[in-house]
């Protein structure tokens, strides 16, 4: 693990162009992952879910010699988005979000890029699918960048997100999720935007093994273990409401597991 301000080495992907840069910021009971997927040659970057601390981000980035080139966002939840503004205003790079949830977000109508449907783009030098996975909320989405899935709160490796109302949806959410295994292989990585105990990089096929929402095929046996009632008892706490911790953050492999910043 690498202290705050400390620069790593960059790790390369197998293809020897692609690199990943880690954050985990904000509340320290439920901290979120914020990561930024880069081309080591043109130095393009992509900012995925930078939910907090968009000074530090910007700081890093800019100490990386990086080139910020597109935010995707996976939903509107605060906790995933309370620094877009300021990271979009700083940058001007375009945001990427669903049509369902972009007014959930003031930014300048020029830099908004709506979704509505799985698409594909570019951003810079490193190419982007966007799969529609509702169900955490309607307009969740998962980015795709090679064999690596930024899940955002849809799954995570031994579960996935809530599925409150009015917004969110189990039917929704077991459909989504049957997509993502018609969609993965087995050593497709799993980076969701927040943990349990297994890290981010988790390979799909270990994430099947231990997360019994994907091992669940049968709808009304998913809705009834979704929707239990003791599960919502377990939200995690609100933005505000508990600590911050201090922004650290990493290089890791991208084609393995992440560093452990525990």
């Amino acid at each position: 693990m690498a202290d705050q301000g400390q620069n790593t080495d960059v790790i390369l992907d197998l293809d020897g162009r692609l690199a990943l840069l880690v954050f985990k910021a904000g509340r320290a009971a439920f901290a979120n992952y914020i990561y930024a997927v880069f081309d080591i040659r043109s130095r393009d970057a992509v900012l995925i879910d930078p939910g907090w601390d968009g000074d530090t981000v910007l700081r890093v980035i800019g100490e990386l010699g990086l080139r910020l080139r597109a935010v995707v966002v996976t939903h509107c939840h605060a906790d995933h988005v309370n620094a877009v503004p300021h990271i979009a205003q700083i940058s001007g790079c375009p945001v990427y979000m669903s049509i369902q949830e972009h007014k959930s977000l003031d930014l300048p109508r020029a830099q908004i890029r709506t979704l509505d449907g799985d698409y594909s783009f570019s951003a810079g030098t490193v190419s982007v699918l966007a799969l529609e996975t509702p169900g955490h909320t309607w307009g969740s989405i998962t980015y795709v960048i090679g064999k690596r899935m930024f899940t955002g709160d849809t799954l995570f490796a031994e579960g996935c997100g809530l599925c409150a109302a009015p917004s969110g949806n189990s039917d929704d959410l077991f459909r989504s999720l049957q997509k993502l295994k018609s969609r993965a292989t087995g050593d497709t990585r799993v980076y969701p935007a927040h943990r349990y105990r297994a890290v981010p990089g988790q390979r799909f096929d270990r994430v099947q093994s231990i997360n019994m929402y994907l091992r669940l095929t049968d709808p009304e046996a998913f809705r009834a273990f979704c929707n239990r009632p003791n599960r919502s008892a377990k939200k995690p706490p609100l933005p505000g409401t508990v600590p911050v911790m201090t922004t650290i953050y990493d290089m890791t492999p991208i084609a393995a597991p992440a560093t452990d910043l525990s």
